[in-house]
């Protein structure tokens, strides 16, 4: 399956270099407990543009959705977070989405 890749900008700045998004089709891959939750969360933040929502991967613990999270995001080019809030061991989805 291929998904989009994100595309960036490295931008130089007097704090340092920062990673800027271009306005193109972006992707982002995360992970949390809740998923109608996060993705009302996502919504939200992009209530125009969010799409082809779907979960690629259930992990039973919090260390094993982050390594795939990491995984996923850089084997697709899309942007990720630093994994969710929860407990180590619940089911936790690794969810992808474009905007």
């Amino acid at each position: 399956m291929c998904y989009p890749r994100a595309t960036f900008r490295l931008h130089l700045s007097g704090s340092g270099p920062n990673l800027h998004q271009e306005a193109s089709v972006a992707c982002r891959v995360g992970m949390t407990t809740n998923l109608v939750g996060r993705k009302r969360y996502w919504e939200g933040q992009h209530p125009l543009t969010l799409a082809n929502w779907r979960v690629l991967e259930t992990h039973h613990t919090k260390t094993a959705a982050q390594a795939a999270e990491i995984r996923l995001a850089n084997a697709h080019g899309c942007i990720y977070g630093p994994g969710g809030d929860g407990p180590e061991h619940a089911v936790w989805y690794v969810y992808y989405f474009t905007h």
